[in-house]
């Protein structure tokens, strides 16, 4: 899609009234916000129905745009609360509603909706393929994974039918956008559903290595790449935060509106950003994949370098500064203590300063920095600017239409309009000729305030007879009960809490299966083994090896991640030399690979998420077969379950060093192991899972063999676990694989 030149519009988060606010005042075009559940920030104040009234009442007063975030996975067992919230959202009306889960978009294309689709990041959606289906479904714009490079974002916007957007600030997920099940696999908190427990932001040790960070990412930041972002065509930047607070969401805000306008340099805004929020940051994969790209310090908001401890505090709390910035008491600063726990993390408040910059000697309330060198960083301005300064409280208030109408004898009768909520109120005594001037000439005096919550933009008396009055205590009351009226007009629905997913059966089916084997290195002494049930499923270089003289048992292969609008014209050359055959797909390329070799039969793995069965009424009419989710709280019809022996929980984009350690271990004890597939790092746990996925039909068992484990001895456990003994081999670990 050829875009012609533009005004790109700069998105901005709101977790809550203040953020929004703060977004709106320092010059968004649009904020994002999420409502009181299926969205991808649980942890976020969020809006209520209440809420979510007022936020479209002030975007539309102000001329800006509203997305509602209607971003999770979605299970069968919510489709009431679903619809139900669908119903309030066509009342609504926001600007665009962002989608991760595809039943649900199936769900908005059979009601028939019309509101705007976005497809959420989550769908991690990079042009492998998928776009006819996804255009069908209604689908608008893409926000594409923070993955992708420029060179694919150009492609993009000019050859697919969507509007894209992108992020340029904010945090980067380790694993690509919905393609990680890491926190879920540690406990019940799951990314998917907005829950994550970040335990990419934990230590690990590795392999000798004391405990690190070391899948902690840096922020991304591309103040510097709006202009290029800009010119390329894309639809909106996006910016990350909707459980930062508001003070930073307009500190980040103004910096991006300030660039795009052309008022500041990026390098002029570099402090502002930093102060707002600061862990270290890159230009992602902008310029293709980076090689420096794990925190360092912190994990954590580092702030704003200002100076360097020259002296620990005296006997009299002194220390000394050397502050390349200015330093006021009330500055919140912030540094690393060395050997302390976690990064070493403290925080304190200055009280006292000689001076502001040079040498000056400070004060902090508590204790202060331990040793010289230490390095301080601003977390703090110390004049804490208002975030919602600017803020007029008049767009605030509902606005009412009146109509007044009535005649001598009769009773004097208000219509109102309060931005969808209709009645009609009337006085408690009859309208009399008036002595002197008629109600017409005092209405609009005695109506104009409604209280905090109301303003009248529209008041109507040419239906009122002229030269009429009634008692001032009629009045009173008629706009009294006015306000009540409006306040207690019934309002559509409000959401309740999401239900508690159903705990899953313990048990399923152990039926036929096949096991999957993740590592080449394996398959020739495997396919010598007695073959499962249902035979194996290899990588697809095993399948341009001659396969042992005599193989009888049934082959296919699963790809390695592809990643962009490349990549099938990078597999099909491989494809087209091979025979009909069954190909397992991690991600949006199986479409694509369908359409084009209709031969082949091609799947979508479980790390794709289907765990409804709209969505798998989508997967099953485009010709396509799938796993279960993993997240899916039972089987799904016409899927294959999947029972993962050390599973993956986590695929990334980010390069692990050629030289660095494969092994980690987090203070639980669980263990880790990282391994190419293709274009992305897999991670996988060491764990044994304690049951069967529930349901009836073909398993397939997904193994990882962990280093040093023999892997005939861990397929012939396998073998025995899958015949009916239930119980978890000895010593493999009894956590629940989900």
């Amino acid at each position: 899609m050829t875009h012609a030149k533009h005004r790109i519009e700069l998105l901005a988060p709101a977790g809550d009234r203040e953020s929004l606010q703060a977004a709106l005042i320092a010059g968004a075009d649009a904020v994002y916000l999420g409502g009181a559940r299926f969205n991808a920030r649980a942890g976020a104040a969020n809006f209520d129905e209440r809420g979510l009234r007022w936020a479209r009442r002030v975007t539309r007063r102000l001329g800006r745009r509203m997305y509602v975030t209607f971003n999770t996975l979605l299970f069968d067992h919510e489709w009431a609360h679903v619809e139900a919230d669908l119903d309030f959202l066509e009342s609504l009306q926001p600007d665009a509603i962002i989608v991760q889960d595809l039943g649900l978009l199936d769900t908005l294309r059979r009601r028939g909706s019309s509101i705007p689709r976005h497809l959420s990041t989550q769908g991690a959606w990079d042009g492998a393929g998928g776009a006819e289906l996804l255009r069908d479904l209604g689908v608008e714009r893409v926000i594409l994974p923070r993955e992708t490079p420029l060179e694919d974002i150009v492609q993009l916007v000019e050859t697919t039918p969507f509007e894209i957007e992108t992020f340029v600030h904010g945090a980067h997920c380790y694993s690509v956008s919905g393609r990680c099940h890491w926190s879920v696999h540690l406990g019940p908190r799951s990314g998917n559903r907005g829950t994550c427990a970040q335990p990419c932001r934990r230590l690990y040790e590795s392999e000798g290595i004391a405990p690190r960070a070391a899948f902690s990412t840096k922020d991304l930041r591309l103040i510097a790449r709006t202009r290029q972002l800009s010119d390329a065509g894309i639809a909106a930047l996006k910016i990350e935060g909707r459980l930062k607070n508001a003070r930073t969401i307009r500190r980040m805000v103004a910096a991006y509106r300030a660039v795009l306008d052309g008022t500041l340099a990026p390098a002029e805004v570099t402090d502002s950003l930093d102060l707002a929020f600061s862990r270290e940051w890159c230009e992602g994969f902008l310029d293709g994949v980076p090689s420096d790209w794990q925190t360092r310090g912190s994990v954590g908001h580092l702030g704003l370098r200002v100076g360097e401890v020259l002296r620990p505090a005296d006997s009299a709390g002194r220390v000394v500064i050397q502050a390349d910035r200015s330093l006021k008491p009330g500055m919140g600063l912030s540094w690393n203590e060395p050997g302390g726990e976690r990064d070493g993390r403290r925080g304190g408040v200055l009280v006292w300063t000689s001076g502001e910059t040079g040498r000056v000697e400070a004060r902090f309330r508590g204790t202060g920095p331990s040793t010289a060198g230490i390095v301080l960083y601003a977390t703090a301005s110390a004049t804490q600017d208002d975030p919602a300064e600017g803020w007029n409280p008049d767009w605030d208030r509902v606005g009412v239409a009146l109509t007044f109408d009535g005649n001598e004898g009769g009773f004097l009768r208000c219509q109102y309009d309060a931005e969808g909520a209709r009645g009609t109120v009337a006085s408690d005594a009859p309208l009399q000729r008036a002595r002197g001037a008629g109600l017409e000439s005092v209405l609009a005096e005695r109506f104009q305030g409604l209280g905090d919550e109301y303003r009248v933009d529209r008041l109507d008396a040419s239906r009122l007879e002229p030269g009429l009055f009634v008692p001032p205590s009629a009045l009173k009351a008629l706009r009294r009960g006015l306000v009540e009226a409006i306040e207690t007009s019934p309002p559509a629905p409000s959401p309740s809490p999401a239900p508690a997913t159903p705990p899953p059966d313990t048990e399923g089916a152990r039926g036929d299966y096949s096991i999957r084997l993740y590592q080449p290195e394996h398959v020739e002494a495997l396919l010598r083994e007695p073959a499962p049930p249902l035979g194996w499923v290899v990588p697809i270089e095993s399948a341009r090896c001659p396969l042992p003289c005599g193989l009888s048992a049934r082959v296919a292969c699963w790809l390695p991640w592809a990643r962009g609008p490349r990549a099938c014209d990078e597999l099909a050359p491989l494809l087209d030399a091979l025979p009909d055959g069954e190909f397992l797909c991690f991600s949006w390329e199986a479409l694509e690979l369908a359409r084009r070799f209709p031969r082949h039969r091609f799947c979508v793995d479980w790390t794709f998420n289907v765990s409804n069965v709209r969505a798998a009424s989508v997967l099953a009419s485009a010709g396509i077969g799938f796993d279960t989710g993993m997240e899916a709280p039972g089987a799904l019809a016409g899927a294959r379950r999947v029972v993962r022996v050390n599973p993956l929980v986590s695929v990334s984009r980010f390069p692990s060093s050629a030289h660095g350690p494969r092994t980690f271990r987090n203070d639980r004890g669980d263990v880790f192991h990282l391994r190419g597939l293709g274009a992305v790092e897999g991670l996988f746990m060491q764990r044994w899972p304690d049951r069967l996925p529930a349901g009836e039909g073909p398993l397939r068992v997904d193994l990882f063999v962990p280093p040093g484990e023999q892997v005939t001895e861990l397929v012939r456990r396998v073998r025995e676990w899958m015949a009916g003994d239930t119980s978890a081999p000895r010593d493999a670990g009894n956590m629940q694989d989900g």
